[in-house]
Formats: structure tokens, sequence, C-alpha cells
């Protein structure tokens, strides 16, 4: 959780610096740290980060992709949550 948690805010803090590139790639490792975990909660929120970001930048295409993967795993999550 920590390593996906840090990457995150180290994400949010090159996003408010405005290193488009830097924060991009802090977020997809927070992505990529949580899903080799299974935290789905924390890939959900670095997602969510990055469809943000691309879609603030006229990337739809991409933030399209991120935002339907978001969907999806919030489904997933709240599924999980509905069931126990």
């Amino acid at each position: 959780v920590l390593e996906a948690r840090a990457w995150l805010h180290l994400g949010e803090a090159y996003r408010a610096l405005g290193d488009r590139r830097a924060a991009l790639d802090a977020f997809t490792r927070s992505v990529r740290s949580a899903q080799s975990r299974e935290q789905r909660v924390s890939a959900l929120r670095a997602l969510e980060q990055l469809a943000d970001m691309e879609e603030s930048v006229g990337s739809y295409r991409v933030a399209l992709g991120h935002w339907h993967a978001v969907r999806t795993l919030r489904d997933s999550v709240f599924n999980q949550g509905a069931m126990q």
C-alpha cells in the first residue's frame, strides 16, 4: 500500500508543479504497484488521476481508456464489498 500511495502523492506533487511527464510516470508507477499487490482502491485513485490529466490536455482517447479502466475497477471494488 505504501509504495503505490507514495507514487500517487509524488504524481500529485509533480502535477502541482506543472511537470506533466513526471506526474504521468508517477501515476503509472502507482497503478502498476497497486495492481501487482492487488490493491484495487489504490489503483483506482491513480487511474482516476491519469484519466483526469490526459483529459485536461486533450488526449481524449487515452483518457477514455483510463476512464473505462476506472469504471471497470470501481465496479469490481464495490461489487466485492456488497458481496461480503
